[in-house]
């Protein structure tokens, strides 16, 4: 609910910044539909990614991560919101390669495979990541948020993607994230989030760990 609850401050603070609405979409939901993710991911002009504890390690947001098509995950832009967020390390990634971090079988199922996961999170941490303090003063998250807004309306300008007023509304999957446990349909607060951002909108995708 913490996270949910910065996720929820990002989105208000942004749209007012941005003047543009922003809505939230579960990454669960969106992992339903790849390609329909993949479609719409195609036409954003910036993706925000927020970072939190073990979210690297969270299937469905690796899948949704996954889906974006290669052509758009230059405009990927972390934003880490947890001090508790660990950067992979060696490990990391000899982990991930070997199958230690999802199975070839659950990565399937979100249509990729090992080599996708390391592609998309190696382009995501390629660039620096900005930062949101979620506990941190009305001053302080005003200062970052406008920081994010200055990134963000350079590339949304200079981005030559045709700008996309689609919307991703399906119902929530109850699919846990390793496929086997039920998730709560219910929870309302997301606990990180995939944020796309154009000019007429900005999305942000949540992932339950």
């Amino acid at each position: 609910a913490e996270a949910g609850s910065c996720c929820r401050v990002i989105q208000m603070l942004l749209q007012t910044k941005l003047q543009e609405s922003v809505k939230v979409v579960d990454p669960v939901q969106a992992s339903e539909h790849l390609e329909e993710l993949s479609e719409e991911m195609g036409s954003a002009k910036v993706v925000l990614v927020i970072l939190t504890q073990g979210i690297l390690t969270e299937a469905t947001f690796a899948g949704s991560v996954a889906a974006c098509p290669e052509e758009v995950r230059g405009n990927f832009v972390p934003i880490k919101a947890d001090e508790n967020f660990v950067y992979p390390d060696p490990a990391f990634w000899e982990k991930l390669a070997e199958g230690k971090i999802f199975s070839a079988e659950t990565l399937a199922a979100f249509l990729t495979d090992f080599e996708g996961v390391r592609a998309a999170y190696a382009r995501l941490f390629n660039v620096l990541a900005l930062k949101f303090t979620s506990h941190g003063s009305e001053s302080i998250q005003a200062t970052e948020i406008h920081v994010m807004k200055g990134r963000l309306e350079s590339m949304i300008h200079d981005s030559p993607v045709e700008k996309s007023t689609s919307t991703i509304s399906k119902q929530r999957s109850q699919r846990s994230n390793t496929g086997s446990a039920p998730v709560a349909p219910a929870v309302v607060a997301p606990v990180s989030s995939i944020i796309s951002a154009d000019y007429d909108k900005a999305e942000v995708y949540s992932a339950e760990l």
